[in-house]
């Protein structure tokens, strides 16, 4: 009896280094990606010339968003930061000093995102998270530098309180995504990927052909529904484990790969996509194509003609009994967070919250619950020249249009349009003014006789309520050059 209960705990929480090596080398590459695409706004959002500067910063109070980035505004300090985060991203997808790049990582990216925390959605907040727990996972064990061309051990299994922690996350995410959506369009109408497919809030160019097939919409709706409800389940199942999780882990797969393709939410697709293939297990990596790619890459370590000369490089599969204590407290915390964002009166107090804050494993994984908006809601920047004319300064100073967009694709990145989400938020109305100020300096070179700007933020009811209804205005705040 304890013997079998030892095996399903290993299989259950348990994961293979050939994943784990997979999810490495992805993690690593997404993070130079993500990097290339904020350094593209580098003065924007990070410096004191940009629409969050240090004294807003400092003014607003946030005592536990610890930041190596909010100790300088200029452009080439934060340069400098970007330049080492992607070294230590570099150091990630080839395995070398896998466990100290790995935490270097995840310093850099919680510096990052307290930084200017308008920027975030759920896929920061779910790869730092998981960052957090690969600092303790062997995840170097396999096609890296560490591991060089040595012989590997014949069980590519690890378990221990940190592979627990991983897999207990992963759970969490799609689990408490399923019981946040409760709202009609979920449950009822069937009409929430209709309503997320209309939204131009976040639908890419793609989406509106799946508004041709409304039955398939419904379909997925509820085929969404019940795979966030019951797929999570299969990663523990006593029976055919290798098979039904394998299928799970698949299936959370397509899905992500739909959601990249039809819906444009920043890093969380290839998040989801790149972490729930590290619980891919050993069954799946003996079968066909995959067994014969992980002998390919094994080979490829050979031919390399690489050597692991510094024994202390590799890193141990056992962790020490003391830290699995701690890891293992930390799961149970993580999942007494978890339960007071879909119970409040259940969760930890506010006091009890602050570890979890410093080291930012806090989250919320109630993503597009209830239900999806039945509102588009966009973003509108307007100009006023001396002469009369009027010019959209977030559509690259095109003449004023106050229509809904038909896609996402007006804002510059999804860094640009969280920004404008988060500074329409009550809690980021700070950055306004700020924001104004930049975009005068932005603007005045191109549009020297620039007189006004008034940042509005736009709504209309989807086009499965009023197709012709006018769109509302709410204006967030309007500045004068003689202002400034």
């Amino acid at each position: 009896m304890v013997e079998g209960i030892r095996t399903w705990l290993s299989r259950a929480f348990g994961l293979d280094l050939r994943s784990l090596a997979l999810t490495r080398v992805s993690y690593g590459l997404l993070i130079l990606c993500d990097l290339l695409v904020r350094a593209t706004n580098l003065e924007a959002h990070y410096t004191n010339q940009g629409v969050f500067p240090l004294d807003v910063y400092n003014s607003v109070g946030l005592p536990f968003n610890v930041s190596l980035h909010a100790l300088n505004g200029s452009l080439a300090y934060q340069g400098i930061l970007f330049f080492l985060n992607a070294l230590a991203a570099g150091a990630l997808v080839v395995g070398w000093r896998t466990r100290w790049a790995t935490a270097l990582c995840w310093l850099f990216m919680l510096s990052l995102h307290n930084r200017n925390f308008l920027l975030l959605n759920g896929g920061d907040t779910w790869m730092r998270i998981m960052l957090f727990w690969a600092i303790f996972l062997p995840w170097g064990e396999r096609w890296s530098l560490d591991a060089g061309s040595q012989t590997h051990a014949e069980n590519d299994e690890v378990y221990s309180a940190a592979t627990a922690g991983f897999v207990t996350q992963v759970f969490l995410v799609y689990w408490m995504a399923g019981l946040f959506k409760t709202g009609e369009a979920w449950w009822s109408e069937g009409s929430a990927v209709h309503l997320t497919m209309a939204l131009a809030e976040w639908n890419g160019d793609l989406a509106y052909y799946l508004l041709f097939f409304p039955n398939l919409m419904k379909f997925l709706t509820f085929l969404i529904l019940a795979f966030e409800l019951i797929g999570p389940f299969l990663f523990f199942s006593p029976f055919f484990s290798g098979p039904l999780r394998t299928v799970a882990v698949l299936g959370f797969m397509g899905f992500h790969v739909g959601l990249a393709i039809f819906i444009e939410i920043g890093l969380f697709p290839f998040v989801g996509l790149f972490t729930v293939a590290a619980l891919l297990p050993g069954w799946a990596w003996e079968a066909g194509w995959m067994r014969r790619l992980a002998i390919q890459l094994d080979r490829f370590w050979q031919l390399a003609g690489v050597r692991r000369t510094v024994s202390h490089r590799r890193v141990s599969r056992t962790l020490p009994t003391s830290l699995n204590l701690c890891l293992l407290t930390v799961t149970l915390y993580v999942l007494y967070w978890s339960l007071g964002t879909w119970r409040e009166e259940l969760g930890p107090s506010p006091e009890i919250q602050v570890p979890g804050l410093l080291l930012r494993i806090d989250q919320y994984w109630g993503l597009f619950a209830p239900e999806p908006p039945r509102v588009h809601s966009w973003f509108v920047a307007e100009g006023v020249l001396a002469d009369g004319r009027r010019v959209d300064l977030i559509r690259d100073g095109a003449p004023l249009d106050w229509s809904c967009p038909i896609s996402s694709s007006i804002y510059k990145n999804q860094r640009w349009k969280r920004f404008y989400v988060g500074e329409a938020s009550e809690a980021g109305g700070f950055t306004r003014e700020p924001h104004i100020r930049y975009l005068f300096r932005r603007w005045t070179p191109l549009f020297p006789d620039l007189v006004s700007i008034e940042l509005y933020r736009m709504s209309q009811p989807s086009l499965l309520n009023h197709l012709d209804a006018e769109p509302s205005r709410f204006s967030l705040l309007k500045m004068r050059r003689d202002e400034l």
